[in-house]
């Protein structure tokens, strides 16, 4: 099945979009376990005092425990593109949306989804938050916002 979005970003090219365009959000669609235990981007206190939080939300693509698809995320990101175009102005099709989740994967199908809902400049976070596993098992030591060395914070 081949997905349809704007483009992989790699972690550093997503928070430089997020620095220089005022109607770019991040949407981190893990569950809120992942954020909880494994951390998330840190967007207030960046250089210069730039505090870009506002600019980050949580729409789960998936449920913990069980998993499941998150049968609400079309409705959830709908509200928020419906909050942040009574702010700003800025039409779904013109606003840039960066996708995030642990590795890329669930994010790049949020994108898709993004995509065909009319957001045409949605963006799937390459490596996403944690990147790829090593070959001892473990994350962020290959690929993704961790590993470049981006702020976090758990």
């Amino acid at each position: 099945m081949s997905l349809i979005y704007a483009d992989d970003l790699a972690p550093d090219a997503a928070l430089k979009c997020l620095l220089e365009d005022s109607s770019t959000y991040l949407i981190d669609v893990r569950t809120k376990a992942e954020t909880i235990f494994v951390g998330v981007p840190q967007l207030s206190n960046l250089e210069n005092g730039v505090d870009l939080s506002e600019k980050y939300c949580l729409i789960e693509w998936q449920l913990f425990p069980s998993m499941q698809t998150n049968d609400s995320f079309i409705d959830e990101l709908s509200a928020r593109l419906d909050k942040w175009r009574s702010h700003d102005g800025v039409e779904a099709a013109d606003r840039v949306l960066l996708f995030l989740c642990r590795s890329g994967v669930r994010s790049a199908y949020a994108a898709d989804v993004a995509t065909k809902m009319g957001c045409n400049k949605s963006y799937n976070i390459s490596g996403g938050f944690e990147g790829d596993v090593n070959d001892g098992g473990h994350r962020s030591h290959l690929s993704g916002w961790k590993f470049t060395g981006l702020p976090w914070s758990q």
